[in-house]
């Protein structure tokens, strides 16, 4: 989902195209009645014996199934259009608050689909100098960043809410699995059910790595560690496992959306793709201990030289890398790779990701 389509979309087609799925449910209910009314009580009632009763019954049972089956995924489907029309709108209108701050400032432009805020050069002969502009051009570059985080913010959880809607849609419209016996998914309930605490956890985590870089106070040293306490909690809270390994903080089993390619260290803990310890300690054994050396590297000569600000030097590294002039890998990974150890860039494992921050 890019800026401009969440600014112009119209969430009202949502609850629209959950009006259908009403009528599909009343449909399905009212075919499941006639089965079972006018079909399986005549069979099950009546005087069918032998092979051929039990064929025809079985037959019916079937067909009662599916369709009450039916009626619980057309169901879910309405359910979660409800919900997503609502929630979408809740982002739109928190992304629209900043991006028209962003519009109404003459000095002010997004350059592009993610959100990013570029400072124009001011138009005319300013009136003020010396001291004066600097002070206001500090002003409007702390504007930039502040309305940039928030958009930025309100994009990912609206993108987050996306992939959720998604993937509620998939659960709940997904056929059972063989090809040969196409039928209607009896777990399409549970499946299909929008987890709207998940994606508080989601909206919870997104707020407080949008928070980093305008944080202030205390030691870059103190700064790393609070990062690493509060990203520990947070990933223990999203069902992960953390120990210290070699020294190091690693946590385990994190939701997918709390790390970037195959791992991320923030502060003082690093967040791996790994489901468990024991995967991610015999995965670690063929490059001994590289991995971790890699992530002590940016814990120590990154995260505790930087503290907060180190959020933004990453992340102003990533979109550089984006372009196509430049070379497509961290600067800050480069370091880490040619200081500290093999963080799995040239032979990650067996993903064909790469290892991050």
């Amino acid at each position: 989902m890019k800026l401009y389509e969440l600014r112009r979309a119209n969430f009202e087609t949502f609850r629209n195209t959950a009006t259908v799925w009403k009528e599909a449910v009343d449909t399905f209910q009212a075919a499941g009645d006639d089965a079972t009314n006018k079909v399986g009580d005549p069979i099950r009632n009546g005087t069918w014996e032998g092979d051929t009763g039990t064929a025809a019954g079985d037959k019916a049972k079937k067909l009662e199934s599916q369709l009450d089956a039916a009626v619980t995924e057309a169901s879910t489907v309405k359910q979660v259009l409800e919900e997503a029309a609502g929630l979408f709108k809740q982002h739109q209108d928190e992304v629209e608050q900043y991006a028209k701050q962003v519009d109404d400032n003459s000095r002010l432009s997004f350059t592009g689909d993610d959100g990013e805020i570029r400072i124009l050069p001011p138009s005319g002969h300013s009136t003020l100098s010396g001291e004066a502009a600097k002070d206001a051009e500090d002003q409007l570059a702390k504007l930039r960043t502040d309305l940039q985080m928030k958009v930025q913010l309100g994009l990912a959880k609206a993108r987050n809410l996306d992939n959720a809607v998604a993937e509620a849609l998939l659960g709940a419209s997904n056929m059972d699995e063989s090809p040969d016996d196409p039928n209607f998914n009896v777990n399409a309930a549970q499946e299909g059910k929008l987890d709207l605490d998940s994606n508080n956890s989601k909206g919870d985590w997104l707020a407080f790595i949008g928070s980093i870089a305008s944080r202030t106070g205390g030691s870059p040293e103190a700064q790393s560690a609070w990062l690493g306490d509060q990203v520990r909690k947070h990933v223990e809270a999203g069902g992960g496992v953390c120990k210290l390994v070699d020294g190091l903080m690693v946590c385990v089993g994190a939701p997918w959306y709390m790390y970037l390619r195959a791992g991320t260290t923030i502060g003082d803990t690093f967040i791996s793709d790994y489901e468990t310890f024991d995967a991610f300690e015999r995965d670690r054994a063929g490059n001994s201990h590289g991995l971790i050396d890699h992530e002590k590297y940016h814990r120590d000569e990154q995260w505790r030289k930087y503290g907060y600000s180190f959020a933004a030097k990453y992340g102003g590294e990533e979109l550089w890398t984006k372009l196509p002039f430049t070379d497509d890998t961290n600067k800050y990974e480069r370091e880490a790779e040619d200081h500290g150890g093999d963080g799995g860039y040239n032979n990650p494992h067996g993903t064909g990701e790469t290892k991050t921050e």
